[in-house]
């Protein structure tokens, strides 16, 4: 699947929604070239579950929890 982000609202928006389509737990793995959205992503996901607090860029991290 190949998808078109038009904004960093929008990114955020996207992990708001995969965040949601994980209410029963799971893993999700991100992979990207440098300022692909990784980071806006996951707080977009975060913010959608009330985290607020700073989010490190998962890029230079093996594995990285929140």
């Amino acid at each position: 699947m190949v998808l078109s982000i038009a904004s960093e609202q929008a990114m955020r928006d996207l992990g708001a929604s995969l965040i949601a389509a994980c209410d029963r737990g799971g893993i999700i793995g991100l992979r990207g070239e440098l300022g692909t959205g990784k980071t806006t992503l996951v707080r977009g996901a975060l913010q959608a579950r009330g985290i607020t607090t700073g989010v490190r860029s998962p890029t230079y991290t093996l594995v990285e929890y929140y």
